[in-house]
C-alpha cells in the first residue's frame, strides 16, 4: 500500500498562504467599501439636505414639555407641531409619519411645496418616559420627541 506523506510542498504552503492573504484582501476592500457607503449615506442625511423640519423638536404634557395638553387616561395626550419644506427646495415633497410607540397624526401623510408649512396633531396614551415621532420625507427625517411622566 502507498500512504500519502502528510507534509506538504513548498509550493502547496505558498498556494495556502496566497489564498489566505486574498481573503484578507477581499475582506479589507469589503469594509472599506461599507464604510464608504456608510459616509455617503451620512453626508446625504446631513443637515445641508434637510429638506423636511419640524418645531418645536421636544414636545411634552405641562411640567414635562410644550405644546401639548395635559395627560387624559382617555384620550392620552394631544400635541401640536408644524412641519415645513425649507424654502430652498427645488420641488414639492411627499412625507410620512411614524412612532416608536402608538400614535394618531392629523395629517398623517401629505404633499408640501417650498417653503409651505402643516400643523399636524399628534395624539398618544404614551406616558412613561421618552418616545419618538417621526416625519419621513424623501432626503431626511425630521424627529420629535415626546416626554411624559
Amino acid at each position: 500500500m502507498f500512504h500519502r506523506d502528510s507534509r506538504s510542498t513548498s509550493s502547496e504552503k505558498s498556494h495556502r498562504r496566497l489564498g489566505g492573504l486574498r481573503w484578507g484582501i477581499v475582506a479589507i476592500l469589503a469594509l472599506a467599501a461599507i464604510g464608504a457607503s456608510t459616509a455617503a449615506f451620512a453626508a446625504s442625511s446631513s443637515s445641508a439636505s434637510d429638506l423636511l423640519k419640524v418645531v418645536p423638536k421636544n414636545v411634552g404634557i405641562p411640567g414635562d414639555g410644550i405644546n401639548c395638553k395635559g395627560y387624559n387616561p382617555n384620550v392620552g395626550s394631544v400635541c401640536h407641531v408644524t412641519l415645513t419644506e425649507v424654502k430652498s427646495s427645488s420641488s414639492s415633497l411627499h412625507w410620512f409619519t411614524r412612532s416608536d410607540f402608538p400614535a394618531k397624526f392629523s395629517p398623517a401623510n401629505g404633499n408640501l411645496s417650498p417653503g409651505q408649512s402643516v400643523q399636524v396633531t399628534i395624539t398618544t396614551k404614551f406616558c412613561g418616559g421618552y418616545t419618538n415621532f417621526y416625519f419621513v420625507g424623501p432626503k431626511n427625517v425630521a424627529t420629535v420627541t415626546f416626554q411624559c411622566g
